[in-house]
């Protein structure tokens, strides 16, 4: 990382994977950003005259992101806890990194959403906010499912494994450019969760770029709205390539597209990231295109 950017640090995974604990130690770091944004405390501490817990929490959530996107156009480092359960949030990767910015990602979990759910149990226990179990399993799955694709867009990436109770977070895997380093401990999620979809995707990128030899191949960017037009060249689990009109390769990763839409090869097909404050996708809008004048 160049010391002369300015650092977006992300604190990413599940509720209750104890990421607000990560982050008390890290923030003692003098290279953690002074600007560190989470909307749980912004509706512990700014909001707590909003007795309405569900007001509350909307409401805390659209000032993060607010704060989000300023820091963003003032070019200021700063650190931000999220989830990171819906393809939104990536938008957020790449706009940071157009303007300068490097990603750094930190993301904590355990190796199962049944130990979250008992830890937010327990903090709600001790006066903590609650998130209904259902929404802690589904949020878990999402995060994990995006997970790989949020290595690939972060400049520097941390996982770590929080499922013990009896010692602090351990350091799983870490990027550093292009490669990702494993100590999975003996942990099977790593393998099945990490690992095994981190090679798959390594594999579906060579074997599009066989497709079309050495023509230079660009990642979607998946920010301010983009959308892509023009026939799909492949598709694989986990990639859709695409020559746009303009005769550009895009590569899709198929974790971030709407999840309704599916494609094949030769398909003419639009590809589009508009996301909702909630982080995802956005209903598709019809696209007019001029009627030909009848004879």
């Amino acid at each position: 990382m160049n010391e002369l950017e300015p650092r977006m640090v992300v604190i990413a995974g599940p509720n209750g994977s104890g990421k607000s604990t990560v982050t008390s130690g890290l923030a003692q770091s003098d290279k953690f950003p002074a600007q560190y944004i989470n909307a749980d405390d912004i509706a512990k501490f700014e909001l707590s005259n909003i007795s309405d817990p569900l007001d509350r929490n909307h409401q805390a959530a659209a000032l993060a992101e607010e704060r989000r996107k300023s820091a963003l156009e003032s070019g200021a480092a700063f650190a931000f806890e999220t989830v990171l359960s819906t393809p939104g949030k990536l938008a957020l990767f790449d706009e940071a990194r157009d303007k300068g910015f490097s990603v750094d990602l930190i993301f904590i979990t355990t190796a199962h959403p049944s130990i979250n759910i008992d830890r937010v149990n327990l903090r709600v226990a001790k006066g903590g906010h609650s998130v209904p179990a259902d929404k802690i399993s589904d949020r878990y799955e999402r995060a994990m499912r995006l997970l790989p694709s949020a290595i690939q867009k972060s400049d520097t990436a941390e996982v770590y494994d929080n499922t013990s109770s009896t010692h602090g977070p351990v350091l799983v895997a870490m990027k550093s450019g292009d490669h990702l380093d494993y100590d999975d401990r003996g942990l099977p999620w790593v393998t099945e969760r990490l690992a095994k979809p981190f090679a798959e995707r390594s594999e579906s990128r060579e074997l599009l770029k066989g497709l079309v030899g050495n023509e230079l191949i660009i990642d979607a960017h998946v920010g301010n709205q983009h959308m892509y037009e023009g026939v799909v060249v492949g598709v694989t689990a986990a990639h859709l390539l695409q020559r746009t009109e303009n005769n550009k390769l895009i590569l899709h990763d198929l974790a971030i597209c709407a999840p309704h839409l599916t494609f094949f090869k030769g398909q003419h097909a639009t590809v589009s990231y508009a996301f909702g404050a909630d982080g995802k996708h956005l209903a598709p809008k019809p696209i007019e295109r001029p009627r030909r004048p009848r004879p």
